[in-house]
């Protein structure tokens, strides 16, 4: 009577899905879950953040180079030398890194900002510097920092000149020299055009400091949602297109459903061991043949128990051939009248084509083929 292939599966609530066969892959295939799921998060993350980045400052950098007025004073017959500028260009420097300077600044604009002024010490060339939390208000800040540099390097030419001019003049009344009195009016003449401008020569803005990416609770949820799901499927794919054996199921619709007496499953079950016992009973039942020959198809099972368990409770003698894959032709068709050959299946190690393969073989050998079981 043939064996329903129903009888040697194991229950499952979706028919279209081997689920044992799917169970056996995940758990060779585990990482594919949270490499899944991690990626897709991973993508989501990268997509939503970058619509929602904001810089944690922004900077507007300039530099100004401040004209120097030296050539304009030896034109006019003023030595140089004789000008001290008061305050002195480092005190100037130190009075627009002042906090009052600062808060002038950000009174003016009314905004807050943070400047610094740093000057090279080789050159005449400054640098102006502001930081802010939004790009509003430092173009207004660094002009306003720009003028009052300028105003404050002015007023020490004038304050030098003055301090110059008021000396000349005590001197021309004792001294009778005519250059004197030529010195103090070329002074007049500069304090009345004296301008100490400042150059732009390069400015450029930079977002300065880590960046804020905002991003969704929501996102993640969907984001685990969509990896879980789409890391099923991938199992699903890879349980479909695997070659190896991993469920009584698969077991089952390889071969003939007559020729497929049953699964022998790890840890051993009573119930799948008498089943198989009377399906193997009744393999032998049409003919004289009372030994059982054992054929793997690639490699010999480590353990046995499972096997001997299965004869001992079928009544039958057994012995365990080479593997399939290593017997002779004579050994295949050796002619016996007392042995009927079974196909001994390697769960989630011998492939699919393997069985149909020798299944066909030993059908055709001309002995007394029982049909195959599946072990472990």
């Amino acid at each position: 009577m043939p064996i329903d292939p129903a009888a040697i599966t194991e229950p499952r609530l979706l028919n279209g899905v081997d689920m044992r066969a799917l169970w056996e892959t995940s758990k060779l295939r585990w990482w594919v879950l949270p490499a899944t799921v991690l990626l897709v998060i991973a993508v989501l993350w990268a997509q939503e953040s970058n619509l929602q980045t904001e810089p944690s400052s922004y900077t507007l950098i300039q530099t100004y180079e401040a004209q120097d007025p030296t050539p304009l004073m030896l034109t006019l017959g003023i030595n140089p030398a004789l000008v001290k500028q008061f305050p002195d260009p480092a005190n100037q420097l130190l009075i627009l890194q002042s906090s009052e300077e600062q808060e002038a600044v950000r009174a003016e604009i009314a905004g807050f900002v943070t400047l610094s002024v740093t000057k090279n010490p080789a050159n005449l060339t400054y640098e102006f510097r502001c930081t802010e939390e939004a790009e509003l208000k430092c173009d207004l800040a660094l002009v306003s920092m720009q003028r009052r540099a300028v105003e404050l390097r002015r007023q020490g030419y004038v304050n030098g000149l003055n301090e110059l001019r008021t000396a000349l003049v005590k001197l021309s009344e004792t001294s009778t020299d005519a250059s004197v009195n030529t010195t103090i009016t070329a002074i007049d003449v500069l304090l009345r055009q004296l301008q100490t401008p400042f150059v732009l020569i390069n400015e450029f803005y930079e977002e300065a400091g880590p960046t804020i990416a905002t991003v969704r609770r929501s996102t993640y949820v969907f984001g685990v949602i969509a990896g879980l799901i789409i890391a099923v499927l991938i199992l699903l794919q890879l349980t479909f297109s695997d070659t190896r054996i991993r469920s009584a199921r698969q077991f089952s619709q390889l071969i003939d459903h007559t020729r497929a007496l049953g699964w022998l499953p790890s840890p051993a079950d009573d119930i799948a061991l008498r089943r198989t016992a009377v399906a193997l009973h009744h393999a032998l039942g049409g003919s004289a043949s009372r030994v059982v020959r054992f054929i793997p198809l690639r490699t010999t099972p480590i353990d046995t128990q499972h096997l001997v368990q299965l004869t001992e409770a079928a009544g039958v003698e057994y012995h365990i051939e080479s593997a399939f894959v290593n017997l002779s032709v004579a050994d295949i068709t050796r002619q016996s009248s007392s042995e009927v050959d079974i196909i001994v299946v390697q769960r989630n190690y011998d492939r699919r084509r393997d069985l149909v393969e020798a299944t066909s073989a030993l059908e055709r050998s001309g002995r007394s083929f029982g049909g195959a079981v599946l072990v472990g």
